[in-house]
């Protein structure tokens, strides 16, 4: 569904150049990202399929929805690189994105960090069930018949 929902999205792409989303390379590559109206963004799936100790569980809507946050945002609240797991301060956090994972961390719902960067940010966007980085959810694939 993701990747039907996203597909057409793209379609609708007012940039005038028809730069969307999927005209910028093969997905499950670490440069790609969905760029809408010439905005890239991180996108982010949340479901009741997912159980509380999950980093996409819904916190009891019945709905699945998908979070499109700019990547500008990220630089806005100094996110600008991406660091593997090893380099989050785990004990001290004292950057944004250790603070998140660790918060993640606390409350039981830790999520895959991956070590070697860059990576491929689809792998990303729906996570499986158990999120530990052995497996990855390949939406963007047509389903077989």
């Amino acid at each position: 569904m993701v990747r039907v929902l996203l597909t057409k999205l793209a379609a609708l792409d007012p940039s005038p150049e028809k730069q969307n989303a999927f005209k910028m390379g093969p997905v499950d590559e670490p440069h790609w990202r969905f760029c809408f109206a010439r905005e890239d963004s991180f996108l982010t799936t949340f479901s009741p399929t997912y159980r509380k100790d999950s980093s996409r569980y819904a916190f009891e809507t019945s709905h699945s929805f998908i979070l499109f946050q700019p990547l500008t945002s990220f630089g806005r609240h100094g996110l600008t690189e991406d660091t593997p797991a090893s380099a989050t301060n785990w004990k001290n956090p004292t950057s944004m994105r250790d603070k998140a994972r660790v918060a993640f961390k606390e409350n039981g719902c830790p999520y895959h960090i991956p070590e070697e960067l860059p990576y491929p940010v689809v792998e990303h966007i729906v996570k499986p069930k158990k999120d530990d980085g052995t497996s990855c959810v390949r939406w963007w694939e047509p389903l077989e018949p």
